[in-house]
């Protein structure tokens, strides 16, 4: 059965730490403060996923844009963040990315096949 979305992230600090090899630098701090999220997707081996896009406002005022995901297993009962493999840059560079990317207009060779993303947009 096709599981419950996570609830909101908006207003959850954000903190991340630095890299192992920048060695002892501090943390970065923020809150998230806006967010947009796709349907459910199912894996067929691996279970549930949902994708998300969040504003994250840092403590210095800047801003930067997160794009991750959570799991769930088949049969599990709650989401997993799936952050270590998270983009996360200026909104600048994100947009441009995105936008070299849909210039691209790659498609799927084999649509359907993974039962994730095949085309849907984002819901608010």
């Amino acid at each position: 059965m096709k599981p419950v979305p996570p609830p909101s992230k908006i207003g959850n600090p954000v903190i991340f730490a630095p890299p192992v090899a920048v060695g002892e630098a501090p943390k970065r701090k923020g809150r998230i403060v806006d967010e947009v999220w796709t349907d459910v997707f199912p894996d067929r081996e691996w279970g549930w996923y949902i994708y998300t896009s969040q504003l994250i406002e840092w403590t210095d005022g800047t801003q930067s844009i997160r794009m991750t995901y959570y799991y769930q297993p088949e049969g599990g009962n709650r989401w997993l963040f799936g952050g270590q493999y998270s983009l996360e840059d200026t909104p600048e560079i994100i947009h441009g990315l995105i936008h070299q990317t849909i210039a691209k207009n790659w498609k799927s060779k084999q649509a359907g096949q993974t039962g994730r993303g095949d085309g849907d947009k984002p819901s608010n």
